[in-house]
């Protein structure tokens, strides 16, 4: 899981798509280790199908959001190399409750 995580960051290719965590470890520890590897969100295991919809769906919302916001230079976020939208450890994407 969170050697994928990395892997997923470290990908330049790979780099914006936005990852939900869907684990069973409720330790703190673990949560903050997923979201300073980049995850998006963090959902607990067991979860009602309709909380981890909720989850990708307000993840996926923000980050198109995110993709269309001009950056600095006027470059389209999306556009510009090395960059990430939301850099980890930046904070989570609220999901309605759950833990992000």
């Amino acid at each position: 899981g969170m050697d994928l995580l990395r892997a997923v960051r470290a990908d330049s290719s790979l780099r914006f798509t936005p990852v939900v965590v869907f684990s069973t470890s409720t330790n703190s520890k673990e949560i903050a280790e997923a979201y300073a590897a980049g995850a998006n969100a963090y959902v607990t295991k067991p979860a009602a199908p309709a909380d981890f919809a909720r989850a990708v769906r307000a993840v996926a919302e923000f980050w198109l959001r995110v993709a269309s916001l001009p950056s600095p230079g006027g470059a389209e976020l999306r556009d510009a190399p090395g960059a990430s939208p939301v850099p980890a450890g930046q904070g989570p994407v609220p999901t309605g409750g759950l833990s992000t």
